[in-house]
């Protein structure tokens, strides 16, 4: 019989997902929740594929105790082993499977449940227990269950990664995929003004590429030393402002906005700002650090538009 606390589990991580600020505090509730309410789930952890090289899992957010298999290889361990099998593994006595990678020497059983988003393994939810055959088929959909909301939550940024990649892959005029992409990223926050700007270091001017909203920027061209830009290209980093009119920096692009995020495009080597991404919105604190991290997150995939010498 299915433990009754599965459901409610479950039912909460939904709840928290809806307004989950980014993947580490829904991560972090999860294991929280899955380790504070089932007393048998010894070790609960998350282990996702490394952006730079998905040949590697990397350890997330985890309850139990600390392990020194930070980086597990897809080609090793019962996580490995999930991962290249694409399916749910249970291990009913850890001793007995050779594929086992020791954490605890009070381990007895694991489970590890693949997570997908848009289709694709991009991690994974790992528990362990001290008890031999901890683990059954209601486990196995409880966890899946969990591992289904995870990747939800990660499909919709990585849905408009696939867009953006479509676009950049498009035989268009730069112009042309810049103003594509200005309204992909417009679509998927909703934001109400999106612009993209190429940055001219030896003129000391920022000029506008593009842009998708209700009108065109007031500002086309200014000043590299003007506006929030400034101190995002003086700083290489993002500026996010919650109240522009709270902030002398602020340069009007439309007269209705009330917040604003500017995110600097970096070249190959990440030491030089080569170009920028202006996002605003008519509301106050728009931008939390969910949606400054799709918007840092598209600036590393399109800094190809400013380096490409090809693109005209």
């Amino acid at each position: 019989m299915p433990n009754p606390a599965f459901h409610d589990i479950v039912s909460e991580i939904r709840r928290f997902a809806e307004t989950a600020k980014d993947l580490t505090s829904l991560q972090e509730f999860c294991v929280g929740i899955i380790a504070g309410r089932l007393s048998y789930y010894n070790w609960v952890g998350f282990y996702m594929l490394d952006s730079g090289d998905e040949n590697v899992l990397v350890l997330g957010p985890f309850r139990g105790a600390p392990t020194e298999h930070v980086r597990i290889p897809v080609t090793e361990g019962v996580c490995g082993a999930a991962v290249a099998q694409g399916e749910t593994v249970i291990v009913e006595d850890v001793s007995a499977d050779p594929r086992y990678l020791a954490c605890s020497l009070e381990t007895r059983s694991e489970i590890v449940v693949p997570i997908r988003a848009n289709g694709k393994i991009v991690g994974e939810i790992d528990i362990d227990s001290h008890t031999l055959n901890a683990f059954g088929s209601a486990d196995r959909s409880f966890l899946e269950e969990c591992a289904a909301v995870v990747g939800e939550f990660l499909g919709k940024d990585g849905l408009l990664a696939g867009k953006l990649r479509a676009i950049l892959a498009q035989s268009l005029s730069r112009a042309a995929k810049a103003a594509h992409i200005a309204d992909a990223i417009r679509e998927n926050g909703p934001y109400r003004w999106v612009g993209l700007y190429e940055v001219d270091v030896e003129r000391g001017l920022v000029s506008n590429i593009a842009w998708s909203g209700p009108g065109a920027p007031a500002h086309p061209t200014f000043a590299i030393t003007k506006g929030l830009t400034s101190r995002a290209i003086a700083e290489s980093k993002t500026v996010n402002v919650g109240d522009v009119a709270r902030d002398p920096g602020y340069l009007t692009a439309l007269d209705t906005t009330r917040s604003e995020i500017i995110v600097p495009i970096l070249d190959g080597e990440g030491a030089r700002v080569i170009g920028t991404m202006d996002v605003e919105s008519e509301c106050v604190n728009a931008f939390d650090s969910a949606s400054q991290a799709t918007l840092e997150g598209c600036a590393r995939l399109l800094k190809g538009l400013w380096t490409n010498s090809d693109q005209t």
